[in-house]
Order: structure tokens, then C-alpha cells, then sequence
């Protein structure tokens, strides 16, 4: 797997017009605006009344940890992002929906060793860690609404990593699970977006890491029958097959999703990064001073 050092990188997201064909490769995307402080990668669209937001992960430069952000995208490039969920760890991936009980985002805290999610205090502004769905190192969950079930599929970072499961849930009992094993295969166990209906074919959107990690995204055609869960690979889509305003540099893309409005991808570039790589200097200078003096 070819490898990058992190202070080579910096993530963007794009956006355009929700295009008829599913992830149609001639129409452009347009790179938003990153804040000073951090980067932008994983970002879940969410319609709102009459309003866009779209939802991410910040890689902040000064913590060296991602926090998820959003903003209101009105069709400006030039977009203004806001945190609203911190913590101690890691968090990024934020899958976000709604229900008759509220507005609910499902990150990735796999550092946290528990896999919950948080309820909108006011919307989408103020959020409450809700509730614990199990402990464990899990990775990018992914929520399925069906019609009689609804399911949830996690990357597992527990012991043998890199293998994808899915349980039915219950959010009135989220602890019931009964994990279902689905695939170790690295090109599509691991998930890169919402669950996608295109022509009354439903598509599980995963991230192909066999490569490089953010090689490209994969749409996988699902169905169940008699026998059981089956998965189909229906089509893949490169970082190179991506029309993007900035293209000089790009070297990955690992999420998509979309709404009736829009379609959203993230973004690898190479580059020196070097705002990250002071902080990280410095994040490691106190770690150490810290050290020191407690010794």
C-alpha cells in the first residue's frame, strides 16, 4: 500500500448539482474554501427547510485531532465552518439524519473505544451525546433505513481490523445487536458514504483502501433474498475519474453522498503541509514538557 506522511496532505470537499446519472464523470465539481485552522474531509449532506448543510470532520491543526464541523452552503465557494462536536478523541466521519425523535449524528470515536451518537439540542447548532450503542473500536458507521428494519454496518478496528458487520437496530434499544459478518475484502469493507437508491437499485458506498488509503469509491449494488445478503460490485470511481476545479496535486478521494439537490466527494492532495506539521512539532514539544515535569 503506498503511504504518504501526513504533513504531504491536505483534504477539500467539492460540490456540485446533483447530476441525473448516478456520479455522472463529465460535470465539474467545485473545491470549497478549507478554515485557516484545519482541513475538511468526510462530508454528509443534510437538507434542512430551504437550507443546505453540509457536515464533516476538521482536521485541527493546533489539537492534532479531528472535531466535526458544518456549514450552510448557499452556492458560495467561499463556505464558513463551525465546530460543534469535541472531544478528548478522534472524531470524524459524521453521519447524520433525522427522525420523529430529532437530528442525530453517528461519528466515528473508534479512540473512545465506544460507538454512540449525539442529538440536537437546537439544530445545527448545539448537540448532546446521546446514546452508547456498544463498546468497541469501530469505524465510519453507516445506518441503513429500511422499511421493516433498519440496520447499521461498522468498520471493525477490533482485533483482526479491516472487517465489515451490520447488525439490525433498534434506537429504543441500541445495545440489542447482533453483528453479521460481511466482508474483509479491503477494497470495499470499508464504508465512504450513505446508503444510495438509484433506479430501485439500493448501492452501499464503500472506500477502496487495497491500494492506497483514499485510492477510490465504490458503489456496491445490495439485495437480499431467500438466501440470504449478497453484494455486487457495480462500479468504481477514481480520483481520476473526478472533474474537480483543482486538480493539480489530487491523489485520492474515499467519500461520497448526495441529496435531490447535491452531490459532495472529499479530496487527497500532495503537498507540504506545513501549518500541520508546525502544530504537530509543537503538540509533541508539550507532550514532552509534560512528561518532564511529572517525572
Amino acid at each position: 500500500m503506498r503511504k504518504y506522511k501526513r504533513f504531504n496532505i491536505t483534504w477539500k470537499i467539492a460540490i456540485r448539482k446533483r447530476q441525473k446519472s448516478f456520479f455522472d464523470s463529465e460535470v465539474e465539481f467545485i473545491v470549497l474554501s478549507n478554515p485557516k485552522n484545519g482541513w475538511i474531509a468526510d462530508p454528509f449532506l443534510f437538507e434542512y427547510g430551504n437550507s443546505t448543510f453540509i457536515f464533516a470532520e476538521r482536521w485541527d491543526y493546533s489539537q492534532q485531532k479531528g472535531v466535526i464541523s458544518y456549514c450552510k452552503y448557499d452556492g458560495n465557494m467561499n463556505v464558513v465552518w463551525k465546530d460543534i462536536l469535541e472531544e478528548e478523541w478522534h472524531l470524524s466521519y459524521p453521519f447524520v439524519w433525522s427522525d420523529e425523535e430529532g437530528f442525530h449524528i453517528l461519528p466515528e470515536a473508534a479512540e473512545s473505544n465506544q460507538l454512540y451518537y449525539y442529538t440536537a439540542i437546537e439544530f445545527p447548532d448545539i448537540w448532546k451525546r446521546d446514546k452508547k450503542i456498544c463498546t468497541g473500536r469501530f469505524a465510519d458507521s453507516t445506518l441503513q433505513f429500511v422499511k421493516d428494519n433498519n440496520y447499521i454496518y461498522s468498520y471493525s478496528m477490533n482485533g483482526v481490523k479491516g472487517r465489515l458487520y451490520r447488525s439490525k437496530i433498534d434506537f429504543h434499544q441500541p445495545t440489542n445487536l447482533e453483528w453479521e459478518f460481511i466482508t474483509k475484502d479491503p477494497r470495499i469493507a470499508r464504508p465512504g458514504g450513505s446508503f444510495i437508491e438509484d433506479m430501485g437499485t439500493v448501492y452501499r458506498i464503500a472506500q477502496d483502501c487495497s491500494a492506497s488509503y483514499g485510492e477510490k469509491i465504490v458503489a456496491i449494488k445490495i439485495y437480499e433474498d431467500i438466501e440470504g445478503y449478497h453484494e455486487e460490485v457495480e462500479k468504481e470511481i477514481s480520483f481520476r475519474d473526478v472533474r474537480v476545479s483543482t486538480k493539480k496535486g489530487l491523489i485520492g478521494t474515499h467519500t461520497y453522498n448526495r441529496t435531490d439537490k447535491y452531490e459532495v466527494i472529499d479530496l487527497r492532495y500532495f503537498g507540504f503541509n506545513y501549518k500541520d506539521f508546525i502544530s504537530h512539532r509543537w503538540h509533541e514539544l508539550k507532550k514532552w514538557l509534560k512528561t518532564t515535569k511529572e517525572n
